[in-house]
């Protein structure tokens, strides 16, 4: 993707990126400002972006991509609600790209609630490779 610049003489220069998920100029912008520092990695402020797929196909399709450019997770973990990959991004924020386990919100919910999940509710750690090899080998991804 390109970055614009737009210079005004004795002005600052700005160097915006929009993003959008629809027809909407932009629902997110950033822009990277004179002066700026790299952030505090103890500061509070943003957690993560989050990025649903489709499908576990979808995740791990979207996996082997990022690997092949050399971009490796830092967490794969199934949450119960959803199963998650982690990235850090260059600027240090985390890419959490996730499936839902659950078809409808209200099952999700009733997991939240349910003793199974309050035992464990950070969820637990897999093998993206070994996810990669059950779907391979038949494993039913219901999307």
């Amino acid at each position: 993707m390109a970055t614009p610049t737009f210079a005004n003489p004795g002005k600052t220069v700005i160097k915006p990126i929009s993003l959008a998920h629809d027809e909407k100029h932009h629902r997110i912008a950033i822009a990277g400002l004179p002066g700026s520092v790299p952030k505090d990695p103890n500061a509070a402020g943003l957690f993560h972006f989050a990025f649903i797929f489709n499908s576990l196909t979808d995740l791990a399709l979207a996996y082997r991509q990022r690997l092949a450019h050399g971009l490796e997770p830092y967490w794969c973990v199934n949450h119960g609600p959803t199963t998650s990959i982690y990235y850090h991004d260059p600027d240090g924020n985390d890419i959490e790209t996730q499936v839902d386990n659950f078809n409808t919100i209200e099952e999700a919910n009733e997991f939240l609630k349910s003793p199974f999940f309050a035992e464990n509710p950070i969820g637990r750690n897999f093998d993206p490779e070994e996810l990669i090899r059950r779907l391979e080998a038949g494993y039913q991804d219901e999307g």
